[in-house]
């Protein structure tokens, strides 16, 4: 792990698109609730940061990361929508 977070910190802080996606993505979310385009910028950071590495290994063990936290977003996002219907 302290590999991919070095390899994080170098890609990101030494780009300035990161910085304005990462920056974008915090405004929309956070000011104008507008979740389409936040995952939009997301979906672009991340596919951006995907191309930049070089490295197959890598590459494979962002996959994975991104796997389980796609697994656990759907699974935070089912639980919210249960929680939601069930009192209607």
């Amino acid at each position: 792990m302290f590999n991919f977070y070095n390899i994080h910190k170098k890609i990101i802080f030494k780009e300035k698109i990161f910085v304005i996606l990462s920056l974008l993505t915090i405004f929309f979310c956070f000011y104008k609730k507008i979740t389409k385009i936040n995952f939009f910028f997301q979906f672009l950071l991340q596919i951006i940061y995907f191309l930049k590495i070089n490295s197959l290994k890598k590459k494979f063990n962002i996959l994975i990361i991104l796997f389980y936290f796609f697994i656990l977003s759907i699974l935070f996002l089912g639980i919210k929508w249960i929680t939601v219907n069930s009192f209607k």
